[in-house]
């Protein structure tokens, strides 16, 4: 043992350990005649005894009707709860904890000071601290008379569950509650202060030793704290204040206002903290409330970091106060720290406070949350740590605008992540490109997102079985191109080729559409194909009147369609079109070059193309 546990008298009022395990009442109460009437059962007859069974209940009994007993030795003032905990009161009136231990069973009893944590000074009877400490006692007795482990641990547990049926489960625990706290001679005004700050911030917790101790050396402070601003006491208890200098003392304002200070809090918001009205503490009252999940974290210290980060120059709503903490996590699921977990945002957070600080957001109040929510989720799934000049000027708009096709885009990724579909093509690889055909909707949204065009709206194309996306990516697995092929009844066909932002791609490929062109057709190249396939129409039409047609004939070859052309236009002005092939204009007639199955398109039925050639004709 320790100083000043060493001063202790050995094993006084040790519950878990006794000299005489079968030593005998003079008069036994209704409980113990209960006990001596009980059989065991079969499995425990063995190791049974009536004696130490009798002894041991009523060396429980005695340990619950005086739950606890006042010790002075050596100057010190000790209070033994239950058999199992001490207490040491200090010169201070703060408390200091010890408990018996035996690390194994041929040891004796030692009392080892633990720092009370989690030690609930009021409630100590509701935990289960107490019971499991006495059952470990009556299990080293029981193997100290049997011999036997397991026997042992049997009987133990057998008798252990008849006590708790017959003695523990009637126990008076407001009562005992009551008789513990007026026998450890707590202060009532910090029991005060402590029970008000529990009321005020709706702390799940048990009020611990560790809680008393901070509130009793600073309940005089707190207390002159409390008469200048309510929020500032309820603070100022989770802070670590400035020690008072041996020359002088510093008034509790003072104190509480360096310490903010410290931290780093502006002269703005040390007056939103100190203010009478204390604007501030429904925020406070929320944050311990709704999000200080850890009783191990230093709530004080976290609330000013958030106030630090976000400068606040009014009174914050606690709705806009629970969208920008829900954030990062709830009560049940906390950071380690809110202010930083929010510190990345903070400069988009700190816009839209002054947005609402303005009055420049809706001013329907439903609509204004709802809004702030959207925005706060759009910019904590996309990380939106810094907004632009331009951006910060738009306002509100611009900041739900963009939430809401961030919405959209979310809800179309986890309809699209729920889709599956089978494809007629392996990955191929040619070169330093591979082709990866897409299976899954979660692939199109990568892919889409990553390459920043729409080939999320394929979904249900992909799954009906007429559209294949294929993603060519280098061998390291950069995405450089997609491509879209359509299936009209057995027959693949190229539908789109782009690149990122839906740019153009090149000729290098070329090579690689043919492949897949060819796997998709069983063997057959494009080239191939196309020969079998091509076929064009030519169409005369009248251009004095619009719908008649002079006549059309079907070519097997684009340069048999344009000899066609050439014979019914011999007079034409030849011309450039936007694919560099040859066309011909007649002053009257229009020979359309339509393509059909799979030949390769041909623009020749622009009307404003063919309007420009008829202008150049007449200035001709």
């Amino acid at each position: 043992m320790e100083p000043p546990f060493d001063a202790y008298p050995a094993r006084l009022h040790c519950g878990i350990s006794r000299e005489v395990i079968d030593r005998q009442p003079e008069h036994l109460s209704p409980v113990e005649v209960g006990l001596l009437a009980i059989t065991p059962s079969p499995d425990v007859a063995g190791s049974h005894d009536h004696r130490h069974l009798v002894s041991f209940a009523r060396h429980l009994a005695e340990l619950i009707a005086s739950p606890i007993r006042k010790v002075e030795a050596s100057g010190h003032t000790f209070y033994a709860v239950l058999g199992v905990v001490v207490f040491h009161r200090r010169a201070d009136g703060t408390f200091e904890t010890a408990m018996w231990q035996r690390p194994t069973d041929d040891d004796g009893d030692w009392l080892v000071d633990f720092l009370p944590w989690d030690t609930p000074i009021l409630d100590f009877p509701r935990t289960t601290l107490w019971q499991n400490n006495i059952r470990q006692g009556l299990i080293c007795e029981a193997r100290t008379r049997i011999g036997d482990t397991e026997a042992a641990d049997r009987w133990a547990a057998w008798v252990w569950g008849l006590l708790e049926e017959r003695l523990i489960q009637n126990i008076d625990l407001r009562r005992l509650r009551s008789r513990i706290r007026h026998g450890l001679e707590l202060d009532g005004t910090t029991l005060s202060m402590m029970r008000r700050r529990r009321r005020e911030c709706a702390s799940g917790s048990k009020p611990s030793v560790l809680s008393y101790n901070s509130t009793r050396s600073e309940a005089e402070t707190l207390s002159q704290l409390r008469s200048c601003s309510e929020f500032a006491s309820i603070l100022a208890s989770w802070l670590t204040l400035p020690e008072v200098s041996s020359a002088g003392s510093l008034e509790a304002t003072a104190r509480f206002k360096d310490a903010c200070l410290t931290a780093g809090i502006k002269p703005r918001q040390w007056r939103l903290l100190a203010h009478p009205r204390s604007p501030l503490l429904p925020a406070l009252r929320s944050f311990m409330r709704e999000f200080a999940g850890d009783p191990h974290r230093e709530p004080g210290e976290d609330f000013l970091g958030l106030i630090r980060m976000l400068k606040p120059t009014k009174r914050i709503d606690v709705e806009v106060w629970r969208s920008f903490l829900s954030m990062c996590g709830t009560r049940k699921c906390s950071p380690e720290s809110y202010a930083e977990s929010l510190a990345p945002l903070a400069d988009t957070l700190c816009h839209i406070l002054r947005i609402l600080e303005a009055g420049k957001a809706p001013r329907d109040r439903d609509q204004r949350y709802q809004e702030l929510h959207e925005i706060c989720a759009w910019v904590a799934d996309a990380g939106i740590k810094q907004l632009r000049p331009q951006q910060r000027r738009l306002g509100w708009k611009y900041l739900f605008t963009q939430a809401q096709r961030h919405t959209s885009h979310k809800r179309r990724s986890e309809a699209l992540r729920a889709l599956q579909w089978s494809v007629p093509l392996k990955p191929i690889t040619l070169g330093e490109l591979t082709a990866t055909p897409l299976t899954c909707g979660s692939d199109l949204w990568e892919e889409s997102v990553a390459m920043r065009h729409c080939a999320d709206m394929y979904g249900s194309r992909c799954m009906s079985g007429s559209t294949l996306i294929i993603s060519v990516r280098t061998l390291e697995g950069k995405r450089k191109a997609t491509l879209a092929f359509t299936r009209r009844e057995d027959d693949w066909k190229l539908a789109h080729a782009v690149g990122p932002a839906n740019r153009q791609v090149g000729k290098q490929y070329d090579e690689m559409i043919d492949e897949i062109l060819e796997v998709l057709s069983g063997g057959k190249s494009d080239r191939q194909r196309s020969a079998k396939r091509a076929r064009y129409r030519v169409e005369v039409l009248d251009n004095f009147n619009p719908g008649a047609s002079w006549g059309e004939r079907v070519f097997p070859s684009l340069e048999a369609a344009l000899g066609a052309a050439r014979q019914i236009c011999k007079d034409g002005l030849p011309t450039m079109d936007a694919y560099g092939l040859d066309s011909w204009y007649s002053f009257g007639e229009t020979p359309l070059i339509i393509p059909l199955d799979d030949a390769r398109p041909v623009d020749f039925s622009a009307v404003d193309y063919i309007n420009k050639l008829c202008n150049r004709k007449q200035q001709i």
